[in-house]
């Protein structure tokens, strides 16, 4: 009877199997009767033998959502991987039931030996035989009932869900800390990435494992690591073949093999974790931020010194042209990779480099379409002024920063000596009335039209200009962001055009017309310019009681007007220069461009402070005419400023009425 029964089992188990149901676990979980006694009918798929008890007595607890006890949702699990295991499959060290609350961990080696050997090895691992229970095991990545294959699209471990796994764990700092791991937060870095946007899109892109690796995660300082410094271009080489290529016959890899490990791998310019696009602003490799990227490494004195390299510092290069260019918010001017490449970078005496001399022309002419080898030659210092062009422009730029600071802080204190004594004078007087309107004729109307223009090409000047030095400020950078920045390069270039046709229409006034020919010898300076304006200003605080008087022309006049004259000269002659770079290279120094560059700033900021606190101050700021002297728009002076500001002109206007002058010669005034 007993073997009977056996046989019945047996063809139970059989037709279960050809059913499909006894070898899913909890779906073959019915009673047979061997003898007397009932019995399950599961049977492991890994040994073949009937378990001491069921999945289903498994089920009696954790299949109901209790309190202090571990669910297991059997519809997850009917999906899983691992579907037609029972429960003493994994749980092995379960030996009855109840079973005690501490029981030993599942062993998942006993099925994944290979991972389980890989896992041993790995960081995880190795923290998790050190005792370290937050270190993660094969169920904190895979999940526990509800493991699924890598390519299901609800896979824990499916390209798409990895990075949110595996931050599970790495977003804490404090985890970080506590367990000397070297990055913080690589799950918020990587979500800013390349990569995670590319996932996000659907694309196939790195994840951690792509990188890390998977059961064999091992930490940076471990040589076999696939993270290890040594082995960082091989892991994105998986990705990166091209770039791979270029890189591993560059002076940087050929340097980090001879031992150098200071040399740049592929992190050191792209970040690790949070890797941008080339067109993010944020990203090391922006063309704005490449110079800052190569000179961490190139600007270290001591770095340089020891490799026997050329330190160039990031302030060098900033001053140069193409590093004002940068600054001024310029993409496509020149940055380290646009001359040097990008990943394979070559030193000047390699042929194959691209600053080879023999190749220059090529590698310039990107930008400088038609430069010669010939003009190569002055193409020196091309990261910044050294030797004598270094010093020329320290010396230069300290002669400015004093001329600037003394004439500025010298015309301030003239204008506040002048504006209290004006003040004071005219409470005495008791004048509050503006003054009138005039019929001294100050401008005609070719003059006023002159003024106008030049008045408005100089402020758009100034504007376009600061901008280009300061792009990212509030008031710039609407203007200097659009187009890459030519918008505002051709309204300054414009500008600066019709500002120099109004200085020599002026000239050829002063030539050609009797009134400009007069206007020119009012302007010549003369002695009593200089003995007139310190009289004046001991007048102001009051060392003496005697006024000087001026004819048509102040000397504060004069001064601005010769200082226009010198300014229209030497900003017209740098800013062509500038403009017209690359011809210009072909018969000077490069030093000599950022020379031209440094007068064009530092003379373009002298004549915009005069204009504010000299210039504004005798034609708006003055007591005697505020608030504006009018003259500009109706080109006639009054009575009263004459007496005021031009005694002497007033004095031989009545002279000639007087001895009766033409009255032509008299009405040019009037």
């Amino acid at each position: 009877m007993l073997k009977i029964n056996k046989i019945m089992l047996i063809l139970v188990f059989a037709l279960g199997a050809l059913q499909g149901s006894v070898y899913k676990t909890y779906a073959g979980t019915g009673d047979v009767k061997v003898g007397k006694e009932k019995v399950h009918a599961e049977v492991s798929l890994l040994t073949g033998k009937r378990p001491q008890f069921s999945s289903s007595d498994c089920l009696a607890c954790h299949g109901v959502k209790t309190d202090g006890i571990p669910y297991v949702d059997k519809d997850h699990f009917k999906t899983s991987v691992h579907a037609e295991l029972t429960c003493t499959d994994c749980h092995s060290g379960i030996k009855s039931l109840p079973h005690p609350e501490k029981v030993p961990l599942p062993n998942c080696g006993a099925c994944h030996s290979d991972v389980e050997s890989q896992y041993k090895n790995s960081v995880h691992g190795k923290a998790v035989a050190s005792g370290i229970t937050m270190a993660a095991y094969c169920w904190s990545c895979h999940g526990k009932h509800d493991i699924l294959s890598a390519t299901n699209p609800s896979s824990t471990v499916y390209p798409q869900n990895l990075p949110s796994t595996c931050g599970t764990c790495h977003n804490s700092e404090e985890m970080a800390k506590q367990y000397n791991i070297p990055v913080s937060n690589p799950y918020q870095l990587y979500e800013k990435s390349i990569h995670a946007a590319a996932l996000k899109d659907g694309l196939p892109a790195a994840t951690c494992s792509n990188c890390h690796g998977v059961h064999d995660i091992l930490p940076l300082d471990v040589t076999t690591s696939t993270i290890a410094k040594s082995n960082v271009p091989k892991t994105c080489s998986q990705c990166h073949a091209q770039e791979y290529e270029n890189y591993i016959q560059s002076s940087h890899w050929k340097a980090f093999k001879n031992g150098i490990t200071n040399a740049p791998v592929c992190t050191d310019c792209h970040a690790e974790h949070a890797i941008l696009a080339q067109n993010n602003p944020s990203s090391p490799i922006y063309p704005l931020n490449i110079p800052k990227t190569c000179t961490d490494c190139h600007g270290n004195i001591s770095l340089s010194e020891n490799l026997g390299l050329p330190a160039v510092s990031l302030s060098s290069y900033l001053s140069s042209f193409h590093g004002i260019m940068i600054k001024g918010g310029s993409v496509i001017a020149a940055n380290c990779a646009s001359c040097h490449r990008a990943h394979k970078v070559l030193g000047p005496t390699n042929p194959e480099s691209s600053v080879y001399p023999a190749n220059l022309s090529h590698t310039c002419g990107k930008c400088h379409p038609g430069i010669s080898k010939a003009d190569i030659k002055h193409l020196k210092e091309i990261h910044g002024p050294t030797g004598i062009g270094s010093r020329v422009i320290k010396i230069v730029r300290t002669a400015y920063i004093w001329l600037i600071t003394i004439t500025i802080l010298g015309m301030i204190v003239f204008v506040l000596a002048d504006f209290v004594r004006k003040t004071i004078d005219r409470d005495k007087k008791g004048i509050t009335k503006l003054p009138e309107e005039g019929d001294y004729i100050r401008f005609n109307r070719t003059e006023i039209v002159l003024h106008t223009v030049n008045f408005i090409s100089f402020i758009l000047l100034a504007y376009t200009g600061f901008a280009y030095h300061w792009p990212n400020e509030w008031w710039s950078s609407w203007i200097t962001h659009i187009d890459n920045g030519l918008v505002r390069a051709w309204i300054h270039r414009v500008s600066g055009v019709v500002l120099l046709i109004v200085f020599f229409a002026q000239i050829v006034l002063m030539v050609a017309t009797r009134r400009g020919k007069e206007q020119f010898k009012e302007l010549l300076p003369i002695l009593g310019d200089i003995t007139g304006t310190f009289q004046l200003f001991f007048y102001n605080i009051g060392q003496t009681d005697k006024k000087p008087a001026f004819g048509r022309f102040t000397p504060f006049e004069k001064f601005e007007y010769w200082a226009l004259a010198w300014g229209n000269t030497v900003m017209g002659l740098t800013g062509l220069s500038l403009w017209f770079k690359t011809d210009i290279l072909r018969y000077i120094p490069l030093w000599w461009l950022n020379l031209f560059l440094l007068i064009h700033f530092y003379e373009a900021l002298l004549a915009t402070l005069a204009i504010i606190f000299w210039h504004f101050y005798w034609v708006i700021f003055n007591p005697v005419l505020y608030p504006l002297n009018t003259s500009m728009f109706t080109g006639k002076l009054s009575l009263e400023l004459m007496e005021e500001e031009h005694p002497l002109e007033l004095a031989k206007h009545e002279s000639k009425k007087q001895t009766g002058t033409s009255s032509t010669e008299a009405n040019q005034y009037k």
